[in-house]
């Protein structure tokens, strides 16, 4: 059984961006009782958008956990926030799996998985992979890659 997740690094990203929302939240109400006369707007605005960014990307942080037990594999990415009970879960048997592919784009990884559904076409499944370390992706390439040489032969 293979598993790997990204737990440590999402946390992680998690604290960083809290301590950045914090710092702005502070900074926006100093610069509102402060008003200094020439950037006043400038920087309440600033300090605003940032705010608004920084939150919405902490409402959209998931983790990403796969598992690989020789006859299934299972993708999971549940949100950060325990409130949010909304899991996006992949799961399939191995034998369905025709393909897959890593794309690496300029913020985030992507992993691509083509497997036939029940009617013999191919299915394409797009999950984000953000967080994950060379080590880890090349774990998750060497384990799909024997998943499908294993069903080939």
């Amino acid at each position: 059984m293979k598993k790997i997740n990204n737990k440590k690094i999402i946390d992680f990203y998690f604290k960083i961006l809290i301590v950045i929302l914090v710092v702005l939240t502070f900074l926006g109400i100093i610069i509102y009782m402060l008003k200094p006369a020439s950037f006043y707007h400038l920087f309440l605005m600033i300090c605003i958008t940032g705010s608004v960014v920084t939150f919405y990307t902490l409402l959209k942080l998931r983790f990403f956990e796969y598992e690989n037990s020789q006859q299934f594999i299972s993708i999971k990415q549940p949100y950060f926030w325990k409130l949010n009970p909304g899991v996006t879960s992949i799961e399939f048997p191995i034998d369905m799996l025709v393909g897959f592919s890593i794309r690496n784009g300029l913020f985030t990884t992507s992993l691509v998985l083509i497997i036939r559904s029940k009617e013999q076409k191919p299915k394409k499944l797009y999950c984000k992979i953000i967080g994950l370390n060379k080590g880890q992706i090349s774990e998750l390439k060497q384990s799909l890659q024997n998943a499908k040489e294993y069903f080939e032969d």
